[in-house]
């Protein structure tokens, strides 16, 4: 089940989309593995580029990807923060048996440390969204790798709040609007900017970091200091789903008891997919969604718009398209 919810508060309005059905497919499985230590790779990034086909490895490697025919001519690329980049032809795939995806490590680059016994005090900013007024949930079944990205540029009006880059990275924080998972999982990435069209552009981080949490709403924290990472531009910062099988799981299974329960609730419509018609569920209503998975929180009005820019790429490696909704997430620099 592929679907799309967002929630708006106080209005407590959700509007959710999908498209039940894929035609004509072929699905890919397989374990992803490091080629060096022969240990299982969690978390890799899989998909077509560009295309809203991808999903991620789950903690014990395995993966499965759902491909439409149309798509059989092209390649998959295998991507993990650390590892060079694998693309293979689909084609290729699909003949092999017992699947295993090898991925190398990437050469690491040691920047020096400097050491200074000087007692200057530290500046720091904190910059990014606080504000939010509702929220979004990641509710594909099919397919996972969901990310959320926010522009930090600098560009406050306010000279006490602003820092000049180069700086470095201390922490960042994602607001968590509602959790209903026993456990949830981000990993944090940080992106360039694309200067020719303006998404978030390639990694800068060389390390994955995942930050796993049972709370049910707050301020979800990354403590970045450690990496000793300046930042010489503006950037992005990224937060990335990590929705393994189980959590799909937990996700289909509370949509099927919604619809049994609020049978008055579903609307069916069509929405025209790849040159295809395919059904669209569309659940209304004004009573509260309290479904499983996780709400981000997210501003939504004019003035949100003027002043931040948030992009959202629903699969992994799917393409990087423009949101009025504003996450709600932070960064911390200092000089």
């Amino acid at each position: 089940m592929r679907t799309g919810l967002k929630l708006f508060t106080p209005l407590v309005f959700f509007f959710l989309t999908a498209g039940s059905f894929i035609y004509g497919q072929k699905t890919i499985q397989g374990k992803i593995i490091n080629n060096r230590t022969k240990e299982v790779i969690q978390y890799a990034n899989i998909g077509i580029a560009g295309a809203n086909i991808g999903t991620i490895s789950n903690p014990d490697g395995s993966f499965a990807l759902i491909v439409p025919d149309k798509w059989l001519n092209d390649s998959i690329s295998f991507s993990s923060i650390g590892y060079n980049t694998r693309s293979i032809g689909i084609a290729s795939l699909l003949l092999r048996q017992g699947l295993v995806i090898y991925m190398d490590e990437k050469p690491v680059e040691l920047s020096p440390v400097v050491v200074s016994n000087k007692k200057d005090q530290i500046q720091t900013i904190r910059l990014g969204n606080s504000q939010f007024n509702g929220g979004v949930l990641e509710t594909d079944t099919i397919y996972a790798g969901r990310s959320i990205a926010l522009l930090i540029d600098n560009t406050v009006s306010d000279a006490k709040k602003s820092i000049q880059f180069p700086a470095y990275l201390e922490n960042a924080r994602l607001r968590i609007l509602r959790n209903n998972l026993s456990l949830f999982k981000f990993r944090i990435r940080i992106n360039s900017v694309n200067t020719l069209t303006g998404p978030p552009g390639e990694d800068l981080l060389n390390k994955s970091i995942v930050v796993e949490s049972s709370m049910r709403k707050g301020w979800l924290e990354f403590d970045l200091s450690q990496l000793n990472m300046e930042v010489q531009a503006p950037f992005f910062i990224v937060f990335e789903q990590l929705l393994d099988i189980s959590d799909r799981a937990a996700i289909t299974d509370d949509y099927r008891k919604f619809e049994m329960r609020y049978p008055d609730k579903i609307k069916i419509d069509s929405v025209e997919i790849d040159g295809r018609k395919e059904p669209r569920k569309i659940f209304t209503g004004s009573h509260k969604l309290d479904l499983a998975g996780t709400y981000v929180a997210i501003w939504s009005s004019s003035s949100a718009s003027e002043q931040f820019t948030s992009y959202v790429k629903e699969t992994s490696l799917g393409e990087w398209k423009k949101v009025a909704g504003i996450v709600a997430a932070t960064v911390t620099l200092s000089k």
